[in-house]
């Protein structure tokens, strides 16, 4: 004998339904989404959570007239909704009034006739409504036991004044609708073993916002396979993000640490800069690190070749340039430095794997804001372990949302969590499992002008004062108007021809403060 805390909940217009079982230190929920098919066991003990796709022995869902839902102890368990809405496949036999825990209810049996089916035996406590006809201004009379018929929910909603069960039991018995308040059900599903299971019902909830109720969701750093998804729901587009700069707080949960930091990434020039302060560095002074891998070998203005991470500290006054792969990494880089040089607009968002994909989650908020949540699993990061797997969960709000979709072309990235699900290696002593780094994006720019692309790499710590000047160029031509000299366009293409008439290679990283006044 033991007792268990029972939680379920059933989305019609989602098409998704949930059981969680609460017991001493352990959890288990039964998730099913009806429209993908998909259903998963997911158990959490000691401190762990792991998601499974449920095996048809264990999710049996044709054989009976209930779902027979095994967990990991092999115990037996069904949703209440399918006790609930038995009446439409069995009788109905209406047998008595009793008062259970302190309200009066119209007890009623489910007659399963068919023997070979009598494998469940439930008998349900509906509280008294409009159904039963008796005066309502004397309570210490109880009502008649007249045999009457079982309470009928005619609306998919309820009344206006509805919220829960406490504001249910409020309003005027002809007004309410029925309310399961006890449910007791004996399970005989093996000849040699029976369970009785009685579920004492608290709450009923009218879910408002099913699509992001947390019972029906993943929860947050648990990944399920099985390619999970959203019928109708497209990919986020990251793809085509080659250009862009954002600002993101981080939390790492093993430290209780939090630190903001700064980003720029140019995928087509293979640069990336970084401004924080480092988690894993016995300097923690804030530093800026601009790295750059290139190896092209055409005839244009990258020409040369560059492997080298311009490292700044103590407040912009000192540079040190050194190969990227002696820079340390650190979580807070999310991008990992070796993989510059191969760097595409997915490396950033999925690594180095061009195939990879993310897999549909849930709908969630992230730092106040709805987002789609996806997932997957990556065996590469943090780098320099043995072995590690690590979840990654993204958030987007898709390009759809924005007001003017034409001028946006890419998803809105939100958060981003990173949490190690396992590692293997002895000399580690920065990560654990479980740990998680999270990342709340703002200030993202993704629609940037071309000549705000170029600023942000130029390393001017480095340069010493002799290699430095300022280059004035003056056009006589009348015709250029100040509305003109304005334009990006016509900046990015005066600052392109400076560089390709100076053969300045890199220019990006040389060639600063690009500006026109008249």
């Amino acid at each position: 004998k033991e007792t268990n805390i029972f939680e379920e909940a059933y989305d019609a217009v989602g098409r998704k339904a949930a059981l969680r079982i609460t017991w001493d230190k352990e959890v288990i929920v039964f998730f099913e989404d009806f429209n993908t098919g998909h259903k998963f066991v997911i158990h959490t003990s000691g401190g762990h959570t792991t998601c499974k796709r449920a095996k048809k022995k264990d999710w049996e869902d044709k054989k009976y007239l209930v779902k027979v839902l095994r967990g990991p102890h092999k115990r037996k368990y069904t949703f209440l909704r399918d006790i609930l809405t038995l009446q439409g496949k069995v009788k109905v036999q209406s047998r008595k009034i009793e008062l259970v825990r302190e309200m009066y209810c119209r007890v009623f049996e489910l007659n399963i006739s068919d023997p070979i089916k009598r494998y469940i035996r439930p008998v349900v406590y509906w509280t008294l409504n409009e159904t039963i006809k008796y005066d309502d201004t004397d309570r210490r009379t109880a009502p008649t036991t007249t045999t009457t018929r079982r309470p009928q929910v005619k609306t998919s909603r309820p009344p206006p004044g509805i919220t829960d069960l406490r504001s249910a039991m409020k309003i005027p018995i002809n007004s309410t609708l029925a309310v399961p308040w006890m449910v007791h059900y004996i399970n005989d599903f093996s000849p040699y073993k029976t369970e009785a299971i009685t579920t004492r019902i608290f709450n009923i909830d009218y879910i408002r916002q099913s699509t992001v109720n947390n019972l029906l969701e993943i929860p947050d750093g648990v990944y399920c396979p099985g390619g999970y998804f959203r019928r109708g729901l497209l990919q986020p587009k990251y793809s085509n993000i080659k250009i862009f700069h954002y600002s993101a707080r981080v939390w790492n949960s093993k430290t209780k640490s939090s630190s903001v930091i700064k980003g720029w990434i140019d995928v087509y020039n293979r640069l990336f800069r970084l401004d924080y302060t480092p988690w894993l560095s016995k300097d923690r002074e804030p530093v800026t690190i601009i790295a750059v891998d290139t190896n092209n070998t055409d005839g244009g203005i990258n020409r040369t070749s560059y492997d080298r991470v311009y490292k700044i500290s103590s407040q912009g006054s000192a540079c040190r340039a050194i190969k990227i792969k002696k820079l340390k990494f650190d979580p807070q880089m999310i991008l990992i430095p070796s993989h510059i040089s191969s760097m595409t607009p997915k490396t950033f968002f999925t690594g180095p794997v061009e195939s990879a994909n993310l897999s549909y989650t849930k709908v969630t908020f992230k730092g106040g804001v709805p987002c789609h949540l996806w997932s997957m699993l990556r065996s590469d990061w943090p780098p320099g372990l043995k072995y590690v797997q690590s979840l990654w969960q993204w958030c987007f709000v898709n390009k759809d949302f924005f007001a003017d979709p034409s001028k946006i072309n890419s998803s809105h990235m939100i958060s981003l969590d990173i949490t190690i699900k396992d590692l293997y290696d002895r000399k580690n002593k920065d990560y654990e499992i479980g740990q998680t780094f999270s990342f709340y994006f703002y200030g993202v720019n993704s629609t940037m002008d071309k000549l705000s692309e170029t600023e942000g790499f130029v390393p001017k710590a480095c340069c010493k004062k002799n290699n430095t000047g300022q280059l004035r160029l003056r056009i006589k031509k009348k015709t250029l108007t100040p509305e003109l000299l304005r334009k990006p366009d016509f900046l990015y293409n005066a600052w392109e021809a400076v560089g390709r008439a100076g053969s300045i290679p890199n220019p990006r990283l040389r060639i600063a403060n690009f500006k026109a006044t008249q």
